[in-house]
């Protein structure tokens, strides 16, 4: 079997990518459809309240993340993950029951955006963390590669299909077919052969279990370089959902169904980055930081786009770079962690990852209301550029206080850093 497939020979890890695409679709599906009822039916294209939303929807990645990264690591993170699923399809369904039967508002947006966000501040850490139990750590890259192939193949229909069903049937349905989507994991996980998993040793409850993984990555440079890129990438330059909306409505006066073809260009790129992703055997903190300023740089140039054509063309590298970016950092933390507080590192990396959204959503929504949609992707493209170069210049000056030769950037070929 080709490299870049080679986790496909592994009967569990098939299931977990067919649960990854059908999840991955149903999410889709609601972050299009929320996004355009608020901007469009809620609101008289308010995109300050779409910032708002966004970060009710990823505060509790800021307030449960750590908690959840120790109950990742306690818990069978299988059984956990379906429990997740079915509430997902639970909430989406509430969703669209609510705009069909005409009784939908705003608050019900931010009350059900802040529940979905709880719930994936759970599901994060273990879905992360469950593919160590499913494929060996040799196959991990390819893995966590073929994983995000699943998601962006996701995003390639996704969107674009929510688009269409919104304009032929409305908001409401695009949550209810989401629901559907959303029971076909657990049924996928309760088919798996547990005897294949790979074993773990769970931690028993014990006090001071996240203060433990705090202090495991101040001892860790590399991992705090990781974080630092991930949050201003996140924060300022992944806001691409929300800010595609603002191009699509503001400057380029498009509806539902072009709008979607957006996510469906920069998924095209985002499958490619994830292709290349899986054939990777070593993550390197050189391709975490090379990513951030190629993906800073793609986003200038889509920020500066004069027609919604080239837009949608320059979405394709933008959607590559931001993959190789986040499939790489994923894969980094991952492999830099010991299995026995992978979970809680991971939750660490989530919080910082998807929790500092509630602190830039509203910003970028601001600018985008009062300076100009285009100017809600500067921000962040120049942003991830900046720090980069940043991050770029602490791992040189890191290997220099070493004593280590310094050759330009050798540092960053390496997953681990030496330490004092």
């Amino acid at each position: 079997m080709s490299r870049t497939f080679q986790s496909f020979s592994i009967f569990n890890f098939r299931l977990v990518f067919t649960a990854a695409i059908f999840s991955a679709t149903g999410m889709w599906f609601q972050v299009f459809a929320q996004d355009w009822l608020v901007l469009t039916e809620l609101t008289n294209h308010d995109m300050a309240q779409v910032g708002y939303i966004t970060a009710v929807q990823f505060t509790p990645q800021l307030l449960f993340a750590p908690w959840a990264g120790v109950v990742a690591d306690r818990v069978n993170r299988r059984r956990m993950l379906q429990c997740c699923q079915i509430t997902g399809g639970v909430l989406a369904a509430t969703m669209g029951t609510l705009i069909v039967t005409g009784m939908i508002h705003l608050w019900h947006v931010y009350l059900l955006a802040f529940l979905l966000g709880t719930l994936g501040s759970f599901e994060g850490p273990a879905r992360m963390s469950f593919v160590s139990e499913v494929v060996p750590r040799k196959n991990l890259p390819n893995a966590v590669g073929l994983n995000s192939v699943a998601f962006h193949s996701a995003r390639m229909i996704g969107p674009a299909t929510a688009g269409i069903i919104i304009d032929a049937t409305g908001t409401g349905w695009v949550f209810i077919v989401a629901s559907f989507l959303y029971l076909i994991p657990p049924t996928a996980f309760a088919f798996m052969r547990r005897e294949e998993l790979l074993p773990r040793q769970r931690i028993q409850k014990e006090k001071g279990q996240i203060k433990e993984a705090i202090a495991y990555v101040k001892q860790r440079p590399e991992i705090q370089m990781v974080l630092l890129v991930a949050a201003v990438v996140a924060g300022l330059g992944l806001n691409l959902q929300m800010t595609s909306a603002f191009m699509a409505t503001d400057v380029y006066n498009k509806a539902a169904s072009e709008y979607g073809i957006f996510g469906t260009f920069i998924a095209i790129g985002g499958v490619s980055g994830a292709l290349l992703a899986a054939r990777r055997t070593t993550p390197r903190l050189r391709t975490v930081i090379m990513a951030a300023g190629l993906f800073g740089v793609a986003e200038t140039i889509l920020a500066l786009a004069p027609s919604f054509t080239t837009f949608v063309l320059i979405a394709i590298p933008v959607g590559l770079f931001s993959l190789t970016f986040i499939t790489s950092a994923n894969v980094y933390v991952q492999l830099a962690a010991e299995e026995h507080i992978r979970g809680r590192v991971l939750a660490l990396y989530g919080m910082i990852f998807l929790g500092v959204s509630p602190l830039c959503s509203p910003l970028i929504g601001w600018i985008a209301e009062h300076v100009g949609a285009r100017w809600s992707i500067l921000v962040g493209s120049l942003s991830c550029i900046l720090i980069a170069v940043v991050v770029a210049s602490w791992a040189y000056r890191y290997r220099l206080s070493q004593g280590i030769k310094p050759e330009l950037f050798e540092i960053l070929k390496r997953p681990r850093l030496r330490r004092r």
